[in-house]
């Protein structure tokens, strides 16, 4: 999705602060050199934050995941530039502890006001609904 104008695009690639390459080009390339190398670790205190074991994924792991998780939002009728809103079921603090009504105000004025085309919501229960 291109959210910048192609004046703004032009001048900061004159300017060479942006470039052609993409996120995804740049995982590509990392996942054709490197397939076996951890890319995505966990927090240590995972399971005390929200219950699951810490996980470690490699440049593949992740690849496939990210693959996986593209196809099943193509078969449910996501297209390129639809958005897509994901909502986790509590969103824990640097320091263990859940942030509280602030958080709250905030998750609801983003979920009322973000204009989406599909919702993935995930709570305590492992699941997508």
């Amino acid at each position: 999705m291109i959210l910048a104008s192609q004046g703004m695009i032009q001048e900061w690639t004159e300017k060479g602060a942006w470039g052609k390459k993409t996120l995804i080009d740049f995982f590509k390339e990392n996942v054709k050199k490197d397939p076996d190398k951890e890319c995505l670790v966990d927090s240590l205190n995972k399971k005390d934050l929200v219950g699951l074991e810490p996980e470690r994924l490699t440049y593949s792991q992740l690849d496939r995941a990210v693959d996986a998780t593209a196809e099943s939002l193509i078969a449910r009728g996501i297209q390129k530039d639809d958005i897509i809103m994901v909502q986790f079921h509590e969103s824990p603090r640097g320091d263990g502890r859940y942030s509280g009504e602030g958080d709250q105000e905030r998750r609801s004025f983003h979920y009322e006001n973000c204009r989406r085309e599909f919702r993935v919501v995930k709570g305590k229960e492992r699941g997508v609904l």
